[in-house]
């Protein structure tokens, strides 16, 4: 058997091969990201041997690599994807300190051939779609939570009363006023049948005449009243459009997402409080939970997570513990956001909430334990292959 270790670069890749006694049998070299680079490539592997006879390993480095792994299983070749930080920590074994793309493909080739590291699960279509989904939404609302802040920062100086009046703010009522008369010299100066139509059509008749009328009162009294900037003004009026654009694509991924077929999604949708959004951004992130299976399920799946307590000590000296951090981004943030709306509607996890409170955690760190409460409950649905069911209480007396 030969092992091929690829380390993957954007414009190229750098490969190197060993056999089962650790000679070298592909010197290092690399090879261009593109169709004559991959052409070269796999000409060199099929003089070493077979398809059936050589396991190519590389690091799951983000998407540069993702079209490699692609085409080279399509081609017939095993190849085996391992965790960037668990090379890495192989790499540090070098007393010399060195670090190039040519050892680091050497160092994958030992490590594929002395089985030191566990290769990733291939995704299913299904998974890939609802992972890629999951970060599309994330990406798309940490771009309006920008926007947002950037239009308060403006109206602060335009309208600072203006986020008083309407609730809650950033309301389609709110952007579309916004986004046609954006200062309290444009309200003050409006026509009120206007700015009355305009609050009826954005607030589907919640908003009438009455509304606009004390909304013409309050910028004509308004700090700003007689403040005018035309670009603070015109960019005011353009980030409430974007704002609004945010919105519609937003709804557009979660209506894409909640068409995907999921079984954690439908578990963790069982318990009341996590909605019908956060679920299936969880499922994209943890993929096929039959790759966490084991005596230490709920353990593997925290530390995929990264929600695992992280403890540093030395001689006496004992660091505090914390959360190790080191996982999916994505999966930590909606598990946290979950457990804050769960904890407030599902009593058994609320419990575990109020329990670390009690004994004087903060905030987090109780969040913390109902996250890890919500990944254990995870687990044991996936085992029993049955949706939640609240613990019943008796009533005293």
């Amino acid at each position: 058997m030969n092992y091929i270790g690829i380390d993957i670069g954007k414009e190229k890749h750098a490969a190197c091969g060993i056999d089962d006694s650790g000679r070298t049998v592909f010197g290092a070299q690399f090879f261009a990201a593109d169709a004559g680079g991959y052409a070269s490539l796999t000409g060199q592997l099929r003089k070493l041997d077979l398809p059936a006879d050589l396991l190519i390993g590389m690091e799951a480095t983000g998407h540069y690599g993702k079209l490699l792994v692609h085409r080279l299983r399509e081609d017939g070749w095993t190849v085996r994807v391992f965790n960037p930080a668990v090379i890495a920590a192989v790499a540090k074994g070098d007393l010399r300190g060195r670090k190039t793309d040519k050892l680091d493909a050497q160092i994958i080739a030992h490590a594929l051939r002395d089985g030191r590291c566990s290769s990733a699960q291939i995704a299913s279509s299904d998974e890939e779609q609802l992972k890629i989904l999951g970060r599309q939404r994330t990406f798309l609302v940490r771009q309006r939570t920008e926007c947002k802040n950037h239009l308060t920062a403006l109206l602060d100086v335009l309208f600072p009363e203006l986020a008083d009046f309407f609730s809650p703010n950033f309301s389609p009522s709110f952007l579309a006023l916004v986004g046609r008369f954006p200062s309290a010299v444009a309200v003050a100066a409006a026509d009120l049948r206007t700015l009355t139509s305009l609050l009826q059509a954005a607030s589907r008749g919640q908003l009438g005449r009455d509304d606009a009328l004390a909304l013409k009162k309050t910028a004509q009294t308004s700090l700003a009243r007689t403040r005018t900037n035309v670009g603070e003004a015109f960019a005011a009026q353009q980030t409430a459009q974007m704002i609004q654009t945010l919105n519609e694509q937003i709804d557009q991924v979660e209506t894409q997402m909640q068409s995907c077929t999921s079984l954690i999604a439908t578990y963790l949708m069982s318990i009341k409080g996590f909605g019908h959004v956060l679920p299936f951004v969880i499922a994209g992130e943890i993929g096929n939970l039959e790759r966490f299976e084991g005596p230490n399920m709920a353990k593997r799946l925290l530390a995929f997570a990264g929600c695992e307590p992280r403890v540093r000590e030395s001689g006496k000296w004992k660091g505090h513990t914390k959360m190790s951090r080191r996982g999916s981004t994505t999966l930590r943030c909606a598990l946290y956001l979950g457990a804050n709306t769960v904890r407030l509607n599902t009593p058994a996890f609320g419990e575990v909430y109020q329990r670390q409170i009690a004994r004087g955690k903060s905030h987090a760190v109780a969040l913390s334990h109902v996250m890890r409460a919500i990944l254990n409950t995870l687990c044991g649905m996936h085992k029993t292959k049955t949706l939640y069911r609240a613990p019943e209480y008796r009533k005293a007396g």
